[in-house]
């Protein structure tokens, strides 16, 4: 039996153990609205979301059937996230392992499962898992990830039924939360580091040619229905704010973002934190903060003999980016613990692929930190 059969069970357990005391946490005022709206609606009013100003028909259809099923139940609903969480972690594995062993197949599988690993346990996880109002953070993260692996085992078996599904789960996932919107540069992003690997250059520009009118036909699509269906081309909190974009704006945050989930800065010492965000908020020093993490990684690039790991840290980083475009002109909230952390739910995995690359590379040979894990990748 193969021990990769094993890694799922795995990634439940992780996530029960870490998570399970938060399941009785109770229900945010956001989601009792939801739930009272359920409770006196029926399925035809999932077209226009219960009245929100979102396109978020799927998320609020599995939203609806989810009360239908449990109702009110706090402690199942609060299973069914980790549970949502357990299983996003899992396909983050999968299909960062499906890409890494297209790229460079030497453990590929370790640094997949550690990916997953640090996604599972991330303390910015905490919110999107316990305030359940953040439900579709979790949903649309998942299946963006079904669609890269789809878009991915298109290219490796050439079966249309896989570019189907990819296309299929990218709309779902259009209709879960806008944040899907970016989601097509980071399938780009994927596809071409896998073909680029391959050094077919030729079918790379063949594959940009197909698939980009596709995703502009379809973006263009869902603007004109959400414009006709809520009066605005961008729901949730609106195009006004939505398309506010200011270069300083945008780059402060980014570099907020980069501290936050590679440094683990909101944990540290408030006085320390409060002065570490307030130096962000000035372009220049954001900018010289985000060039001295580029002049490192710069640094691993030229000497590292692992040279396809080197473009991985080049798409994770671009993917984490475009991951992050849909949130970093709306607030940054760092005074408080776990507020606002459901953001950078959707793009941290992308991070978490980097820094588990960079540190393969940095220690040029797995340490004993990585131990436990060869039995996966060994057996699988």
């Amino acid at each position: 039996m193969q021990l990769r059969l094993l890694i799922y069970p795995v990634f439940l357990l992780v996530c029960f153990l870490t998570f399970q005391s938060t399941k009785d946490y109770g229900y945010v005022t956001d989601y009792l609205g939801w739930l009272n709206r359920y409770r006196d609606s029926d399925f035809s009013d999932v077209w226009n979301c219960f009245g929100y100003p979102g396109m978020h028909q799927f998320f609020h259809l599995i939203n609806f059937i989810l009360f239908k099923l449990i109702g009110k139940n706090v402690a199942v609903m609060g299973t069914v996230f980790i549970l949502t969480h357990a299983s996003v972690c899992y396909l983050v594995y999968r299909t960062f392992r499906l890409i890494l062993e297209a790229v460079n197949p030497e453990h590929a599988g370790l640094i997949a499962l550690f990916t997953g690993i640090f996604t599972a346990l991330s303390p910015y996880a905490i919110e999107p898992i316990t305030w359940d109002a953040c439900f579709h953070y979790l949903l649309c993260t998942g299946l963006v990830f079904f669609a890269i692996n789809f878009l991915t085992r298109y290219h490796l078996t050439k079966k249309n039924p896989f570019l189907y599904l990819h296309f299929l789960f990218f709309i779902l996932a259009l209709f879960t939360i806008e944040l899907a919107l970016v989601a097509p540069a980071i399938f780009l992003i994927y596809l071409s580091l896998v073909v680029w690997a391959s050094g077919d250059v030729k079918q790379l520009a063949g594959y940009w040619y197909r698939l980009v009118p596709i995703y502009v036909v379809l973006l263009v699509a869902y603007f004109i229905l959400t414009k006709l269906s809520i009066g605005t081309w961008i729901g949730h909190y609106g195009a006004e704010q939505h398309l506010k974009l200011s270069p300083t704006l945008l780059i402060t945050t980014f570099a907020k973002y980069v501290s936050k989930v590679l440094l683990l800065s909101h944990f540290w010492k408030f006085t320390y934190k409060e002065s570490w965000y307030t130096t962000l908020s000035e372009l220049w020093k954001s900018l010289a903060f985000l060039f001295a993490i580029g002049l490192l990684v710069a640094m691993l690039y030229r000497t590292t003999k692992y040279k396809k790991l080197n473009q991985v840290l080049i798409a994770s980083v671009v993917a984490f980016v475009f991951g992050l475009l849909p949130i970093l002109n709306l607030f940054f909230v760092w005074i408080g613990w776990y507020e606002n952390d459901r953001y950078s739910y959707f793009a941290a995995p992308h991070m978490y692929l980097f820094f588990t690359t960079l540190f393969f590379i940095a220690f040029k040979k797995p340490t004993p930190m990585f131990g436990f894990s060869f039995g996966f990748e060994c057996f699988s």
